[in-house]
Formats: C-alpha cells, structure tokens, sequence
C-alpha cells in the first residue's frame, strides 16, 4: 500500500480509507489505540523539514524564525481551543504536560491528590512519586459500570471524595475522554464543583482533541482564584 505524504485534499471518512496517511506496517492491527498514538505522515514530513531547516540555519532559526513559529502555531491551536495564544504552552506530549503541571505546584505535608481510577497510568505514577517526596496523600476514587455510566453519579462521587477530604485537595485530576475504558467525562460540571470548593482542577484531554468540542473560555479557568488547566 502506497503512503501519502500530503494533506487529504478533502475530508475523508475515518476507518481504513485514512489508512494510507498513517506510517502503520502492513497487517498491523492496532488494538489500544487509546495508549500509544501514531503521527500522520504528511506530519512526519512537516518534522523533517523542520528539523532540516534548523540544520542548515541554526543560528536564524534559535534567534529569530523558531519563536516567529512557535508564536504561529499557538494562535491556530488557540483558535481550535477557543482561548488566548498567551494561555498557551505548547509541549511534547499530554505526558509532559502533566508532569509539568503536577510538579509545579507547592504541596505541604497531608495534602491530597485526587484521582478517578480510570486515570492513565502515568498519571498515578506522577502523583505517587509526589507522595512519596512531599509525604502527601494520593487518593483514588472508584468507579464501576453504573457510576461510568452515569455523569450524575460520576459528579456524585467527586462530591463524596470533597466531603471526606474536607481542605486537603490540592488538586484533582480529572479526564476529557478516559483511555480505558472509553468514557467522555462531564467536565464543565466536574470543573464547577471542584471551583466551588476552591480545589484545583487538571483536565487529561489528551484523548479529547480531534474527538470532542473543546471551548476553554466556556470552562472559565481561572475564576474564583481556582485554576481549570487542558
């Protein structure tokens, strides 16, 4: 099967006819694709010639032309986002992303990080290495198919964890569009609550992008002196 190193000319429709776009071997069947991600290769070609580019010129390309890119490509993801360029940071994967959330924050001793047991598991690494640092507190909220199911009792089960925990959430962490098992989260809801109980909130949308509608400004990070981070 030929690959195709250029943008689709037209929308095509998901399933085997984007097969081509994709640098996947022959026969390979790729049953979790909610863990590893394969990058197009019309974008593999944009890397190469980007990487091409700062070979022949690195000088120009540290000093001048590698910020006039980045400042580009943060306005075309702001406008996919719905928020301003200057709340963007753009970073390798949601896996850095995380990381360089997480470990920003200041954390005193009983301090809680709260967690859905849906979470990648990088993201309980992260917080049980916090906890072992910091001597704070990771705690893990458990679903099963009924509560999955349910945004009510999803949102329920957030309320419960708040009660129990009283004042010592530093932050929850919470996702877009679960790995495993697939399940859209109520966000903006989720959001509310943690706001309302001045908790910090940290969105996992590394599944959500392409998938569902993001509307940052809709979920007003940043009101109430509580943060809501994507």
């Amino acid at each position: 099967m030929q690959k195709i190193t250029t943008l689709p000319s037209k929308e095509i429709p998901f399933g085997h006819a984007m097969l081509p776009y994709f640098p996947l071997e022959e026969g390979y069947k790729m049953t979790n694709s909610g863990a590893l991600g394969v990058t197009p290769n019309y974008v593999l070609q944009a890397r190469k010639a980007y990487y091409r580019e700062i070979e022949n010129n690195p000088d120009l390309s540290y000093r001048i032309t590698h910020d006039q890119y980045l400042t580009e490509r943060k306005g075309i993801v702001s406008k996919y986002l719905k928020a301003s360029s200057s709340d963007i940071v753009l970073v390798e994967n949601a896996t850095e992303g995380v990381n360089s959330v997480l470990k920003s924050l200041k954390y005193k001793e009983g301090d809680v990080i709260l967690l859905y047991d849906t979470m990648y598991r990088m993201v309980e690494e992260v917080s049980r290495f916090l906890m072992e640092k910091f001597k704070i507190e990771v705690v893990i909220m458990p679903t099963n198919k009924e509560i999955l199911n349910s945004s009510k009792k999803l949102i329920g089960l957030a309320e419960e964890y708040i009660t129990k925990y009283s004042n010592r959430i530093k932050v929850a962490v919470i996702d877009h569009v679960s790995s495993f098992p697939s399940i859209i989260f109520p966000v903006k809801e989720l959001v509310q609550v943690f706001r309302e109980n001045n908790i910090l909130c940290l969105v996992d949308a590394a599944h959500a992008l392409g998938q569902v509608d993001i509307d940052l400004q809709d979920l007003n990070p940043g009101k109430n002196n509580t943060f809501t981070i994507c």
